[in-house]
């Protein structure tokens, strides 16, 4: 039988966000911003890790066009799901990652550490993250 407070597999961290009524999940926002979840996730005793990839051509809004933040590619994203179904920023902060494997390597690294979330995750995060991303 299944702990009912860890979220092993990416499924159960979904369930578990879908159940605080969060719509971060649903088909609609995944669409809007061309996300996809890595099926890989990164348990610990506080919640899970996971990786998430979102492709910024802009998005149309009630107001007009609204231009893409970068050039387009794909990036990527280390994210946190405590266990109450809370979504948390993460050390590298929102699509730091150019690349799959390390935005992994940075969520394995997270997982070993148990450092759950970086209090400075933007641009002025002290940690340097960048050497996940070789």
């Amino acid at each position: 039988m299944r702990d009912e407070g860890a979220m092993l597999y990416i499924d159960d961290v979904i369930t578990r966000v879908k159940g605080t009524g969060s719509h971060f999940f649903s088909k609609d926002t995944m669409r809007a911003f061309h996300s996809r979840v890595s099926d890989n996730a990164y348990p610990t005793a506080h919640g899970t890790y996971f990786v998430t990839s979102e492709r910024d051509y802009g998005v149309y809004i009630s107001s007009g066009w609204l231009e893409g933040a970068w050039d387009g590619k794909r990036r990527y994203t280390v994210r946190f799901c405590d266990l109450s179904g809370s979504l948390h920023a993460t050390p590298g902060g929102f699509c730091n990652y150019a690349s799959w494997n390390g935005a992994h390597k940075a969520a394995k690294r997270l997982q070993k550490t148990g450092f759950p979330t970086c209090e400075f995750a933007d641009s002025k995060c002290p940690h340097d993250w960048s050497k996940d991303d070789e």
